[in-house]
């Protein structure tokens, strides 16, 4: 061995092996730019709650469009229960005896009074009216073909569907003590409690 050769640094060492990729330049520039980067100005935190009620109107109108789908389901599978029932002889529109709910009309509006469910929709658009029913008391007093002659829509229409629907059995109109299909005519109404109209006006 040569003297001092133990001394003598390693040339063969790549010098890129003694450097770190913290030193680069570029990167450190990015770094400062980022921190030196300045706030949102105020009039771009205006846009926040224009954003967040917009979100918030989809969302009503989402909800809205659900309750019409299920409005609608609701309402079909009301016509296919009611298209089970078999009518069966001719259908008359004035006879004798017209046809009579349990109780009369008192039993029929109390049986509207219990059953009648006001649709959400309806209540928060306000809407208020009458949806004329128009049906078929059968020979024995079943409901048959059951369907809307003048709705006012929000739900409103396929609701009174579904209570028609659902009436217990009445006592078929005659004609001459031989009971006939009779088709009938029925207001159902559609009003708002005074409580109810206040809090909306809140």
């Amino acid at each position: 061995m040569k003297p001092n050769q133990q001394n003598r640094p390693n040339t063969n060492v790549p010098g890129y092996e003694l450097t770190n990729s913290f030193l680069r330049l570029s990167e450190l520039k990015q770094r400062v730019q980022m921190l030196t980067k300045p706030n949102s100005s105020p009039r771009a935190l205006w846009r926040y709650p224009f954003v967040l009620a917009f979100a918030g109107l989809l969302l009503m109108c989402t909800q809205v469009e659900k309750e019409i789908d299920q409005a609608v389901n609701n309402r079909e599978k009301v016509d296919q229960s009611l298209k089970l029932t078999q009518i069966k002889g001719e259908i008359f529109t004035v006879v004798e005896k017209q046809p009579e709910f349990p109780g009369g009309m008192d039993g029929l509006s109390k049986y509207l009074q219990e059953n009648l469910r006001y649709p959400a929709a309806a209540q928060r658009a306000n809407v208020q009216g009458r949806v004329f029913m128009s049906f078929v008391v059968t020979q024995d007093g079943g409901i048959a073909d059951a369907k809307v002659l003048k709705g006012i829509g929000f739900g409103c229409d396929e609701e009174a569907i579904r209570v028609t629907s659902r009436m217990p059995k009445w006592k078929p109109g005659s004609q001459d003590g031989k009971p006939l299909n009779v088709r009938y005519v029925l207001p159902i109404a559609f009003e708002l409690e005074p409580e109810a109209l206040k809090q909306q006006a809140k």
